[in-house]
């Protein structure tokens, strides 16, 4: 039971909030308490966070399976550029019940470094038509919600919204997977920082996955031409985890390829 209970702690499945201000202190350090990740300025960070919802989709989340492929490229000026590849499989098809051979309708969220600017998208669905919302005057306007909501825009080209929640730059899309059905949804953007390669500021991967989610991680990082990453000794960075935790930090340092 304890290493069970120590499992799901660890992968977000079971997290915890206090009142009381010393034991909220303890569970954010002992890395439980589920906040945001936000990074030191003393890095450069890159931040991946991929959240679904799903939304009219029956009981489809039970029979949803996921690999997240995120690979980044930094190139000789140190500009970061970052493809997403996110594959949805629905295997629900085998079961009796009605409500898992449903479409999984999963409204997805894609957190980023803040000041992100997405460069190319594929793969999405349709955006589903919301009723118009009537608020009364007994009505009461969620301050937190109300702020997120503010900084909402569409992006027409791509069809995908962007907003700023817990200081990351999210991108939306609405991602449909038909049972017995595999999708796959991209995403090309740009760090808004670039990383100097001579000046040795640790460079940070942070993913941090969401709680209850059935997904796989796979992770690649280059170096700029004629440099290498000093900690793996290596031009590239990679990892790969069948089964992650609820938060993955990778640091590394540029340094030039001895000639």
């Amino acid at each position: 039971m304890v290493k069970l209970f120590e499992y799901h702690l660890s992968h977000k499945n079971i997290m915890a909030y206090f009142n009381d201000h010393d034991l909220q202190l303890f569970s954010k350090n002992a890395g439980i308490a589920g906040e945001v990740f936000n990074p030191s300025s003393r890095t450069v960070s890159e931040y991946l966070a991929v959240v679904n919802a799903n939304i009219a989709g029956g009981k489809s989340d039970a029979f949803m399976t996921q690999h997240i492929d995120f690979k980044s490229t930094i190139d000789e000026t140190g500009r970061i550029s970052n493809n997403l590849t996110l594959t949805r499989k629905n295997t629900g098809q085998d079961q009796k019940e009605w409500w898992y051979h449903a479409t999984n309708k999963d409204f997805l969220q894609i957190y980023t470094t803040v000041g992100s600017q997405v460069t190319a998208s594929n793969g999405r669905s349709l955006w589903p038509k919301y009723p118009k919302r009537a608020y009364g005057p007994s009505y009461q306007i969620d301050p937190d919600v109300d702020n997120i909501e503010s900084t909402d825009f569409y992006v027409k080209d791509l069809g995908l919204d962007r907003f700023i929640a817990f200081d990351k730059t999210v991108f939306s899309a609405w991602l449909d997977t038909p049972v017995g059905k595999t999708k796959t949804f991209t995403l090309n953007y740009q760090n808004p920082r670039k990383l100097d390669p001579t000046a040795q500021i640790p460079y940070e991967f942070v993913f941090e996955n969401q709680s209850g989610a059935s997904t796989t991680l796979s992770v690649s990082i280059d170096a700029p031409p004629q440099y290498k990453w000093k900690e793996s000794n290596s031009a590239n960075i990679t990892y790969q985890n069948d089964d992650p935790p609820g938060r993955i930090i990778i640091r590394q340092t540029l340094i030039p390829i001895a000639r």
